[in-house]
């Protein structure tokens, strides 16, 4: 089990500079309250409209705000596309939404970096989660490896004792990073809800099975990119979202 963290961090929004610092530092963020524990409510109810929660799957829903404005609404939160400017340094355009259901007996995600799947300039993408409830190690939160984000793109190895789950991406499991010899301690980022954590695309980092009986993981995953950057499409079809002409200046 890895220690667990209520890291007190800067708040973008209180102390940019000192937030920024530490950010840099250390390959990521957290920001609480964030989103208000009724709009976290709102999505969860939005997200049970999209279709792999209709279907009883429950599989991660790709690009959701493209269906729900609700989604599509957090996804240009101004706050966060405010600290996304700062942390890539220059405006900013989305690319990808992800909903998570993570009900009891999902399996987790193995080691990775973000950015392995987008291959964009390191330091020019970076990731938003946001937690729609509370989030543990019991039921599926992030363990995250602080100042790893200063590493190339690792290598990757298959693995081997995958567990394969209709409720979770078929690529969740299917490979992982290799951890370089550089010595980094893992801990686990526990959030309320309307938390965001924000990841930078080489951060290592995996996330815990929901071994909980009676408690979902609802997240939305956003995924930001300086603009002009490169990126791969992917197999779900990624694209630079025009986020507002006033957003991320």
């Amino acid at each position: 089990m890895s220690p667990s963290t209520q890291m007190s961090l800067p708040s973008f929004r209180r102390d940019t500079q000192g937030a920024l610092r530490s950010y840099l530092e250390l390959g990521f963020h957290i920001e609480t309250g964030l989103f208000p524990v009724e709009e976290c409510r709102a999505l969860i109810e939005r997200s049970h409209r999209l279709s792999t929660f209709q279907d009883g799957t429950m599989a991660p829903n790709n690009h959701p705000h493209r269906s729900e404005p609700l989604i599509m609404d957090a996804f240009r939160n101004e706050v966060i596309i405010q600290v996304m400017s700062w942390m890539l340094g220059g405006g900013v355009a989305g690319l990808q939404t992800i909903m998570y259901f993570g009900q009891p007996g999902c399996p987790g995600q193995s080691l990775h970096q973000d950015n392995f799947y987008i291959q964009a300039e390191s330091g020019g993408f970076a990731s938003a989660w946001l937690a729609l409830e509370d989030v543990s190690a019991d039921n599926g939160g992030l363990c995250v490896y602080p100042g790893s984000h200063v590493e190339r793109l690792l290598d990757v190895e298959p693995v081997v004792e995958a567990q394969v789950a209709p409720n979770q991406d078929s690529n969740a499991q299917r490979l992982r990073a290799v951890l370089p010899p550089r010595r980094y301690a893992c801990i686990d980022v526990e959030v309320p809800a309307g938390s965001v954590v924000f990841l930078h695309g080489h951060l290592l980092h995996f996330s815990h099975p929901n071994s909980t009986t009676d408690r979902f993981r609802h997240v939305l995953l956003m995924t930001y990119i300086r603009k002009g950057q490169y990126f791969r499409p992917g197999r779900s079809g990624r694209e630079a979202v025009d986020l507002g002409p006033e957003v991320g200046r």
